[in-house]
Parts: C-alpha cells; sequence; structure tokens
C-alpha cells in the first residue's frame, strides 16, 4: 500500500507556525510546542533523536540552553518542548522533524454571530 503525501494547511505551514510562535512569544514569554517526527525516526531512539534537533536549532541560531524538553511520546512520534518562539521555530528545518505545532492553537470551531451569551 502506498501512502501519498498530505499538503499541510496553509494555517500549519513552516512560515505560519513560526509568526504564531512569536506572537505568543511576544515580550520574551516562552511559549511551548509539540515536535512530530518524520516515520523513519525509530521509536527507541526518539528521545536522543529529540534533544539533537532542539542542540541544532539551538546553536545555529547562538542560543544554547533556550529550550527545555518535555515529555517524549513515542505513541505519537512526538516531544513536548518549551522555551524560546524562535528556536522552536527553527526545529522545522530539521529534516527528522515532520512538523512542529504551537501548544495553544485558535479554536478551529466556527464562533456563533449575533447571539447573546447565556
Amino acid at each position: 500500500m502506498t501512502h501519498k503525501k498530505v499538503a499541510a494547511s496553509v494555517e500549519f505551514s513552516n512560515e505560519s507556525v513560526a509568526a504564531e510562535l512569536a506572537r505568543q512569544g511576544q515580550g520574551g514569554d516562552p511559549v511551548g510546542a509539540q515536535i512530530f517526527f518524520e516515520e523513519g525516526v525509530a521509536a527507541e531512539s526518539l528521545n536522543d533523536t529529540a534533544s539533537y534537533v532542539i542542540q541544532a536549532a539551538e546553536e545555529s541560531l547562538g542560543r544554547p540552553g533556550s529550550v527545555t524538553l518535555g515529555k517524549v511520546r513515542t505513541s505519537a512520534m512526538s516531544a513536548s518542548v518549551s522555551g524560546d518562539p524562535e528556536v522552536i521555530a527553527a526545529i522545522q528545518n530539521s529534516p527528522a522533524v515532520k512538523t512542529v505545532l504551537p501548544n495553544q492553537i485558535d479554536d478551529i470551531l466556527p464562533k456563533p454571530q449575533g447571539r447573546k451569551a447565556l
């Protein structure tokens, strides 16, 4: 069975994610995000891979120690991180990373218009 690669929606493009992380980190606040890894990354090396991509992104921007690795979930092939929004956005450039998503995402459901709150 062949899997077709699906294009990400515009709101989750690397540029949009970087802009959202920057918006959330205005004023120097740390931000949180989830890193999702490519299928080729072995589950048993996920923790080491996550540490490596964080360190590479920090070094590329000259900001060592600016991102903290949180929980690594092998079942979801993901890891949570917090820290510098620019460094987290730079993590997206790693070939081992499928995508990075901010922890805080605006509600995707339509908001009622012209209705009074109960």
